[in-house]
């Protein structure tokens, strides 16, 4: 995914570090424009464009002046607004995934892995930053998708399913999946937050399953932070359901929940991390997480900028 062109095309660019309070300002209402502006045209225009500036304004070290929480929920509001940028991104993923399996060439299939983990890793940490029903269905089936793993150890065994998982470097849907839904500002997770809202795969990804499951079958509705509306997958709904089975997961020992917003009566409420607390996004870093056995959704500082800059 190129994002990368979006800006060298034109939309404003600013460096790792403090930029003059002028061209930040001038820069944040070039993304309040976007906003505007993100109905006309082609939607897959649109909905890249709104794709880039929601990742710049989650971050501080790009735009540190307050207002860029405003101008992300902006974009955020233009994103649900334009709407079918759920199927789009799982398009994207699908797409780049059939190119990986028809790579006929170890070099060619080479080439093909590194734009699979790329789009991966873009298109999930934009489904964590809309909070919509189309987040929640396109994650909540992409939760089951384990195309990648690698088989569990043998019963008696040391088990090193996740070493093999670094040695095979592949992440498979689901793990993006799970640390993009456990950033979704749901009210009442499944699992408890933990700091950063880190994801332990292991010990959480059974209980999303089941939360899904229970969106998915009409059981249970959902709400997010900041907006009073239920949710059910096909929108916002007057009846409320709650089924729940199961206690939920509690964030473990040691580990304190992340603080919660403030909510406030909007249509999406932008979640933007303290910079301690700050998760980046992971593309090869996500591998060597899986030799730990965690999987911590962490913004991507590093590669992430350098594509968007």
């Amino acid at each position: 995914m190129k994002f990368w062109l979006i800006f060298i095309l034109g939309f404003p660019c600013l460096g790792l570090g403090q930029q003059p309070s002028g061209r930040e300002a001038a820069a944040l209402q070039e993304w309040r424009e976007v906003a505007e502006s993100a109905t006309q045209g082609p939607k897959g225009d649109a909905i890249e464009r709104l794709a880039v500036g929601l990742i710049k304004t989650s971050r501080d070290d790009v735009y540190p002046s307050p207002e860029r929480k405003e101008v992300h929920i902006v974009l955020q509001n233009a994103m649900l607004a334009v709407g079918g940028y759920g199927d789009y991104f799982s398009a994207k993923i699908r797409e780049a995934r059939q190119a990986f399996d028809s790579a006929e060439t170890p070099s060619r299939r080479s080439i093909q892995k590194a734009k699979l983990m790329d789009t991966q890793a873009d298109a999930f940490e934009i489904l964590g930053l809309v909070p919509g029903p189309e987040s929640v269905k396109i994650l909540g089936e992409y939760l089951s998708d384990e195309t990648g793993r690698v088989p569990p150890s043998p019963p008696g065994s040391k088990d090193d399913r996740m070493a093999r998982q670094q040695d095979a470097n592949f992440t498979p849907n689901s793990f993006y999946a799970l640390m993009a839904i456990a950033d979704l500002p749901l009210v009442a997770p499944p699992v408890a937050r933990r700091k950063g809202n880190a994801t332990i795969y292991d010990s959480d990804i059974d209980a999303w399953r089941l939360w899904y499951e229970q969106v998915k079958s009409g059981k249970r509705t959902f709400r997010f932070e900041g907006d009073p509306r239920e949710y059910n997958l096909d929108g916002p709904t007057k009846t409320a359901v709650s089924q729940v089975q199961g206690p939920r997961v509690p964030a473990g020992p040691g580990i304190s929940p992340a603080p919660k917003e403030a909510a406030g009566v909007v249509v999406a409420q932008a979640r933007v991390d303290d910079p301690s607390q700050e998760r980046r996004w992971p593309l090869w870093a996500a591998l060597g997480v899986l030799a730990v056995g965690v999987a911590v959704y962490v913004r991507r500082k590093g590669k992430g900028l350098r594509r968007l800059a």
